[in-house]
């Protein structure tokens, strides 16, 4: 195969592996953010960052909205003012300037989307966002006949396309927190609600390290010395005797979340902002025999890169290889393939890019 030191790339799904996501933790809203309480705007504008949101809420009931302690809280309520607090903030940017916004928007004879898109800019849109947002609204009125209700309309529907959320009720383990968890999944969409335990699986991952247990993260799979001596090793994995202390602390883990919900959720939560997203993994290769990197010719697949469903395969191999000219692009058995190909999982997998 020829290679010419140029990486290739093949879209490709299935085994399991870990693909590292980044992360901005922005904790410390408060109701009344928009109105500059607790960190107010500076908390938000961190917001403008985010592709999707994950909202940690704790499902025990004993965090109040204002961050103390308490029982018996609704933590439904906590849902319900994160997302009036995005609303109203955008809401807010956009209706002081609304006459202004007008005018403007009348005398260049622009489209809906070209003068939201102006707006929107700041919080990351992109004109198909707000073209979806538009859509799915199928508003008849144009833009300088809207009333203050429809302004509304469009804010929470942008606001909903721009910033998909995942619920993740922490804390699942507590007692008060099932009853919790079956209210918010009621009211809110069940596929973006994800019971987890963040303790849980800090525990795991510690033990696991220290050489105490076996743990697949993502999974309800905990084996510990006795569990593999009891199935036939009897040096027990090489792991190392638990203290009593320890040995309950992970029965009651795999009790009260492991067996009940298949796992601690952390990795679930993850993958469920990835998948709202409609990420598609690819795997840069060098050799799409033994699909290893660079001289690296034992580890198959070592690099990953995530892109947004329905990328090309033109934007796919410029995220990969920066701004090379790419004279043309090999599909596997040498076919040609056009840049303007969707890649896909299973689809256009390609086997050289020549620049």
């Amino acid at each position: 195969m020829q290679d010419r030191c140029r990486p290739n790339y093949g879209s490709c799904v299935g085994g399991r592996r870990s693909v590292p996501i980044e992360l901005l933790d922005v904790a410390g809203l408060v109701p009344g953010a928009h109105q500059g309480k607790g960190l107010g705007n500076k908390f938000l504008d961190d917001l403008r960052h985010a592709d999707a949101l994950i909202h940690v809420v704790d499902a025990s009931g004993r965090t109040n909205a204002e961050g103390e302690n308490t029982r018996g809280y609704d933590p439904s309520q906590d849902i319900a003012w994160l997302r009036s607090e995005i609303v109203q903030w955008i809401k807010g940017n956009l209706w002081e300037r609304w006459g202004s916004i007008k005018r403007r928007h009348v005398a260049v004879k622009a489209t809906a989307v070209e003068t939201l898109q102006q707006q929107f800019s700041g919080y990351g849109s992109t004109s198909s966002v707000v073209a979806r947002t538009l859509d799915k609204l199928a508003l008849k009125e144009p833009l300088e006949a809207w009333s203050e209700e429809t302004v509304d309309r469009v804010v929470a529907a942008f606001t909903d396309e721009k910033f998909p959320t995942v619920i993740a009720l922490n804390k699942i383990d507590d007692s008060d927190a099932y009853t919790n968890l079956m209210k918010i999944t009621k009211q809110q969409d069940p596929n973006l609600v994800v019971p987890c335990s963040a303790k849980a699986e800090l525990f795991l991952r510690k033990m696991a390290k220290q050489g105490y247990i076996r743990y697949t993260e993502g999974t309800e799979f905990v084996d510990t010395r006795e569990d593999l001596i009891a199935d036939g090793d009897p040096d027990g994995g090489g792991l190392k005797e638990l203290d009593e202390k320890n040995k309950a602390m992970i029965e009651e883990f795999r009790d009260m979340i492991l067996f009940r919900y298949g796992s601690t959720g952390v990795v679930q939560v993850l993958s469920k902002a990835a998948e709202i997203l409609g990420l598609v993994p690819v795997f840069p290769v060098r050799n799409t025999t033994t699909f290893s990197s660079g001289s690296d010719t034992k580890v198959a697949f070592r690099d990953c890169v995530l892109v947004k469903k329905n990328s090309t395969v033109g934007e796919v191999a410029r995220k990969v290889m920066g701004d090379a000219p790419i004279a043309y692009v090999e599909g596997v058995g040498s076919v040609r393939v056009s840049e303007d190909a969707l890649v896909s999982p299973g689809k256009n997998d390609v086997s050289l890019i020549q620049a």
